[in-house]
């Protein structure tokens, strides 16, 4: 999965975490497999879904573990220096009738 924002980043889904690319970089290489990610960031959980905001400004990632789904958000101004952490989690309860 990838998403390119309007700033020039692209955010590449792994099955655990995510990456994040320069676009530029990305479009004047010849061998894109040696560029290195401006960030890396690891998740506990398996990644399912990865969207910027319309601003560009920050990154939801939905993760799912054993039932449980999580909703993280980024601020991509922050994984550009490098800082990983989220700002905000959020852990929805489950649908009601839903059988695991």
């Amino acid at each position: 999965m990838y998403i390119i924002n309007r700033f020039g980043n692209v955010f590449v889904g792994r099955q655990n975490g995510f990456d994040v690319y320069s676009q530029i970089e990305l479009e004047n290489t010849k061998t894109p497999n040696s560029i290195e990610p401006i960030v890396s960031v690891n998740l506990s959980d398996q990644l399912r879904w990865i969207s910027v905001s319309c601003d560009g400004l920050t990154l939801m990632i939905i993760t799912y573990k054993e039932a449980e789904t999580n909703i993280i958000f980024y601020d991509v101004r922050s994984l550009l220096k490098k800082e990983t952490s989220p700002f905000a989690k959020q852990s929805p309860p489950p649908s009601p009738g839903t059988v695991y």
